[in-house]
C-alpha cells in the first residue's frame, strides 16, 4: 500500500509508473491512456488506433500515481507537460496531456524513445 505524502511514497510511486509504463513499451505501444474507475485506475494501451488490454490498480495507489505523473510532468498550472524515463534500459521522452472523462481527471502519455538517457 501507499501512504501519502513522504519521499518514500513518491519513490514508489514513481517505481509503479515506470512499470505501468515499461509494460507497453517493450511491445512497441505509442500511448497509454489512464482513467479513474470504481476499480481503482484503468490503463489502456494504445497501438496506433488499437486500444489492448485494461489493467486496474488499487485505488489506494491511484492518487499517488496520479501525483507523481503531475510532478514529473509539471502540470500544476497546466494541462500538457513533459517527462523522461528510462523504461527498460531505454531513454523515453513522454509527452502527457491531462483531460476530463465522466468528470474525473484522465491521461494521455505518449511514448516516445528518446536519444538521451533519462532516470
Amino acid at each position: 500500500m501507499i501512504r501519502p505524502g513522504d519521499d518514500n511514497t513518491r519513490k514508489q510511486a514513481f517505481r509503479v509508473l515506470q512499470q505501468i509504463l515499461k509494460e507497453p513499451a517493450e511491445p512497441g505501444a505509442d500511448t497509454v491512456q489512464l482513467e479513474c474507475a470504481d476499480e481503482g485506475l484503468e490503463i489502456t494501451f494504445m497501438f496506433g488506433h488499437t486500444g489492448v488490454g485494461n489493467i486496474l490498480i488499487k485505488p489506494e495507489s491511484e492518487s499517488e500515481v496520479i501525483n507523481s505523473i503531475s510532478r514529473q510532468a509539471h502540470l500544476q498550472k497546466s494541462s500538457h507537460g513533459l517527462m523522461g524515463m528510462t523504461l527498460s534500459g531505454e531513454p523515453y521522452a513522454i509527452i502527457v496531456e491531462k483531460y476530463e472523462s465522466f468528470g474525473e481527471s484522465a491521461f494521455r502519455l505518449r511514448l516516445q524513445k528518446s536519444s538521451e538517457r533519462q532516470t
